[in-house]
């Protein structure tokens, strides 16, 4: 009897045993995480001004660099890293020659958006319009589901705005016109706080005052160009009838087709007794508004359309620093 509860004992021990290595080798998930990646649903949006999304978006590269951002943002963060494919699928612009972009956006673990850029390369060749078109996104691509997304591109190289401001005219009933009277008129194009970005580079005694824009100088805003008669020549005290003395604005751009002319509202516009105003010399008169948007130039006059659209400045008086240049009296 003695021997047979030894036997019975040895084979409970290995029955034990075997439940022991079943136990541990059992795998019940117990502490495994719960996190799964999501479908990937995403779309694309512009970040920088002018970008327009599955439409041409235009820009001018007027010989410097431009760098354009989008973005592509998931509905839901991944807990994996995140590739977005972007490639080049036409256009007649050439790459790393025209332009370059990022062949890839990231977005990183636990973020909902990752920011691809796009760079118009600038250059001092004169070129016509250019154009490529970019897709974004692809069937390639893991941990995202984006709906087929395209950024087109013109690239235009348009360059410096020339303005003349002219306003000479015959004066009735004499052989000579006001430039040749020395009638001064000082042109000046004012920013949205108020400051002088023509340099007085149109305030001379030069008949027509000439001003070139330059958009490696200027920011995009609304300019407003107001006109200043420094000297009527003592036009308003010769007893000759009144007669209106309009601004004419003629313009014109660099390689471009876009030049004109128009002239200043009859309501803003001087006449010749204008000299007889008290403190003439000083007071600023509205012309025209300037518009620079995103390397393109629009003109309107107090909100109308000229050029393309944009609301014009209210008028205001600005006193200007008095000139030190003769003039003779054609008259007397």
């Amino acid at each position: 009897m003695k021997k047979n509860k030894i036997n019975i004992l040895a084979l409970f021990l290995v029955f034990a045993s075997g439940l022991l290595t079943t136990s541990c080798n059992e795998d019940d998930a117990t502490g495994d995480s719960v996190i799964e990646v999501n479908d990937g649903s995403a779309s694309v949006s512009a970040v920088s001004p002018y970008l327009n999304v599955n439409s041409v978006s235009t820009f001018n590269e007027g010989g410097y660099d431009k760098t354009i951002e989008f973005a592509v943002n998931l509905v839901a963060a991944q807990p994996v890293d995140t590739y977005v494919t972007v490639s080049l699928v036409s256009g007649t612009a050439t790459e790393d020659e025209d332009f370059e972009f990022d062949h890839q956006v990231y977005i990183p673990a636990w973020s909902t958006s990752g920011v691809g850029t796009v760079t118009i390369i600038g250059d001092s060749e004169d070129e016509g319009t250019e154009t490529f078109a970019l897709k974004v996104g692809s069937e390639f691509d893991a941990n995202i589901k984006l709906a087929t997304t395209n950024l087109s591109f013109n690239i235009t190289d348009y360059g410096d705005l020339t303005l003349e401001f002219a306003w000479d005219r015959n004066i009735p009933g004499y052989a000579f016109g006001l430039c040749d009277v020395g009638y001064d008129v000082d042109v000046y194009v004012l920013d949205e706080n108020g400051d002088d970005i023509t340099g007085y580079a149109a305030a001379t005694s030069a008949c027509p005052e000439e001003f070139t824009v330059s958009l490696g100088d200027v920011e995009d805003g609304v300019y407003t160009i107001y006109m200043n008669v420094y000297d009527d020549a003592t036009l308003a005290s010769v007893g000759i009838p009144t007669f209106n003395i309009p601004m004419t604005i003629n313009y014109s751009r660099y390689n471009s087709p876009f030049a004109g002319t128009f002239v200043q509202d009859a309501a803003d516009a001087v006449d010749s007794d204008f000299g007889n105003t008290p403190n003439y010399v000083q007071e600023f008169i509205y012309v025209a508004t300037l518009t620079v948007e995103n390397g393109i130039f629009t003109f309107s006059k107090n909100g109308q359309f000229v050029a393309s659209g944009r609301a014009a400045a209210p008028r205001v008086n600005i006193t200007k620093p008095v000139k030190n240049i003769q003039r003779g009296n054609f008259f007397n």
